[in-house]
């Protein structure tokens, strides 16, 4: 997903995170659905930044690797919260 914030490092909270997405349904054990996720997420303009920032930020939000790695997120995302409008 070029439009993410890149990772630099595999740090224990990022090792963790994808463990726990891994483990947490069998869908999930498969490159493919990877692939397929971060290519819909690539599209979502409020989680690649493609916004105007608001509140007091300079720069808008971008959704991090551990935020998509997140199983309530995903579920929000598949639910289609962060659709285009």
């Amino acid at each position: 997903a070029t439009n993410l914030p890149k990772v630099e490092l595999l740090t224990d909270k990022r090792k963790t995170a994808i463990r726990v997405f891994w483990n947490a349904d069998k869908k999930h054990q498969d490159i493919s659905f990877y692939e397929k996720y971060f290519r819909h997420v690539n599209t979502l303009n409020f989680l690649i930044g493609n916004v105007e920032a608001s509140g007091n930020r300079s720069k808008p939000w971008k959704a991090k690797l551990v935020w998509l790695l997140n199983i309530d997120n995903l579920a929000k995302i598949i639910e289609g919260d962060y659709n285009n409008e």
